[in-house]
């Protein structure tokens, strides 16, 4: 991420962390991450490893969540967001993976692992070439499809019937213990209570697992069994396989998509002044991913995405500093270098991880909302954003019910992708018929609103921020005031939205824009003229570029641009 990005990131963190705030918000985003180890877990089971191979391979896992999470929590020379968003592992590969692992080895694993981080690397690189094909509307689905992703983890985790889960009948009684401690504290605790409601909720799960399993056995709480191993690598040698080649690009696809919910939703809840989505940090978080997964490759193990949970975490608790990013990558890796690390995280019960998960996932959620409301919705983004996430909601069902080509679930292979894919398909097909650039002819005789109102209506129909199209209204407004003064009859004006920016023209004849405060006290003769000083002070100051220009025939040219990146 640039440096203009890495500020934004810094500057809603409290200047002093004591330790006081920084040990507990480790703590509570490494428990986060902490309930995703039990996908490699699964990786290692499935390619026939055996016991100490795979508490080997789990420890490599670990190594690679620790190093995602610095790179993303660097933040400098357009590596890593800098924000608060460790790493873990997510869903988005599983199927792929179990799929390799099961048949050519974790080696082949290791290598689709390095493609899928070249891959996103390159689609980090071209980002600000299609931001203008990925509006607003499509990055709001993306976080509200995350969220409901990661609730419905935590949803399973509780109720035990997540993959790879082993859980006791009563153990979601420790679930509900640590999810009421955790509502109770982030709905009435104070300032300090909320910072630490979810490592209170989860030390209270644990409680609650121990009580129940010593008056009620193996009933309450399933003990897990582990060995003790050093970690190994190489432990596998890298391979490359092309047969599984699609499938690991389309999830680095939609992996890059994630990332990005993640980062824009991390800046809206860490900035109160947030306003739109940062295109370079966006590539800033993808890089740093895309980077991990290459580094995830070579340690031999699967890949990496970022940790959606933490982003409802800083969002409930308010503690936002990206130092405590540091901190959860450095216990990755020190935990993946000892003998104990992967079993300590199975004493957590996976229920009570589950309630964490479950917890955060509003506050997720609540970001997408808040992406999807900053336009009016008209009937296209009504349609656009409602079957985007029907058909993420009902994907599973879907691939299921529909005799659908092994192929095509090759390429739409999660929820994620698919609802995405969805919104920018449907957004590209409800541009037809929509000029995305405008003109008209305006005198001053017809007074400033007859233009505020030809901005309003183009703005709205193009899907342009509320926020924008004020600004938009303002700018024009005030140039229509300072043609009053200058335009010797009618004024042509142009307007073209293309996700990016709002471009306005304006060509006329008769004076130039006054340059000077020298010039502008001199052209104050009359009523017209008095009011062009500030005017042109309020234009300069709406505009986030302006340039004029001498147009053929003696005429005069100002172009406007406001920013909506």
């Amino acid at each position: 991420m640039g440096q203009a990005a890495m500020t934004t990131a810094r500057s809603t963190a409290p200047t002093k962390l004591g330790l006081a705030v920084y040990a507990p918000a480790v703590l509570q985003h490494f428990g986060l991450g902490a309930v995703t180890l039990v996908i490699p877990r699964l990786m290692a089971q499935a390619a026939g490893l055996d016991g100490a191979a795979v508490e080997s391979y789990c420890q490599l896992a670990m190594i690679a969540v620790g190093v995602a999470t610095l790179l993303q929590a660097w933040g400098w020379r357009g590596i890593g967001s800098g924000y608060l968003l460790p790493a873990c592992f997510g869903g988005i590969y599983v199927a792929p993976v179990l799929a390799v692992a099961g048949s050519q080895g974790l080696g082949a694993v290791a290598g689709l692992t390095i493609v899928a981080g070249l891959t996103q690397v390159v689609l980090s690189r071209i980002l600000r070439h299609v931001r203008g094909f990925i509006p607003a509307d499509v990055t709001g689905v993306a976080v509200v499809m995350i969220g409901l992703g990661w609730g419905m983890l935590g949803l399973k985790l509780i109720c035990g019937v997540s993959a790879g889960q082993v859980a006791a009948p009563l153990e979601w009684l420790a679930a509900a213990a640590a999810l009421v401690t955790m509502v109770a504290l982030s709905v009435w605790g104070g300032t300090a209570l909320r910072a630490v409601a979810v490592l209170a909720g989860m030390g209270a799960g644990c409680a609650a697992a121990a009580v129940l399993y010593m008056l009620l056995g193996t009933q309450a709480l399933a003990m897990p069994s582990f060995m003790l191993a050093v970690p190994h690598w190489p432990l596998v040698p890298i391979s490359f396989t092309g047969s599984y080649l699609p499938g690991f690009m389309i999830g680095a696809v939609a992996s890059f998509l994630r990332v990005a919910g993640d980062v824009v939703a991390s800046h809206q809840v860490s900035d109160r002044n947030w306003k739109r989505p940062n295109t370079r940090s966006i590539a800033a978080g993808g890089l740093a991913e895309g980077l991990a997964n290459i580094v995830a490759g070579l340690l031999g193990s699967m890949p990496v995405n970022t940790n959606s949970g933490s982003v409802g975490l800083v969002a409930a608790s308010g503690v936002s500093d990206p130092r405590i990013a540091r901190g959860v990558g450095a216990v990755w890796i020190v935990l993946g270098l000892l003998p104990f690390g992967p079993p300590l995280l199975l004493l957590i019960p996976a229920s009570v991880q589950g309630a964490a998960v479950f917890f955060t996932a509003g506050f997720v959620m609540r970001a997408g909302f808040n992406m999807l409301t900053q336009r009016a919705i008209d009937n296209r983004r009504a349609i656009t954003i409602g079957s985007a996430l029907i058909i993420g909601l009902a994907f599973d069902d879907i691939m299921h019910a529909l005799l659908i080509p092994a192929v095509v679930k090759t390429v739409f292979s999660s929820a994620l992708l698919t609802s995405v894919a969805a919104a920018i398909v449907l957004t590209a097909v409800f541009r037809i018929g929509v000029h995305r650039k405008v003109a008209t002819t305006w005198r001053a005789t017809e007074g400033d609103q007859v233009l505020k109102s030809w901005i309003d209506g183009n703005a709205r129909l193009w899907g342009a921020r509320t926020e924008l199209v004020a600004k938009a209204e303002a700018i024009v407004e005030e140039t229509a005031h300072a043609m009053a003064a200058l335009a010797e009859g009618p004024v042509e004006v142009a307007a073209q939205y293309d996700e990016v920016a709002l471009r306005l023209t304006f060509g006329w004849t008769g004076k130039p824009l006054p340059a000077t405060v020298a010039d502008l006290i001199a052209a104050g003769t009359d009523d017209a003229a008095a009011a062009l000083p500030l005017a042109v002070a309020m234009i300069r100051h709406l505009a986030d570029h302006m340039s004029e220009s001498a147009l053929p025939g003696g005429r005069r040219g100002l172009a406007l641009t406001l920013d909506d990146l």
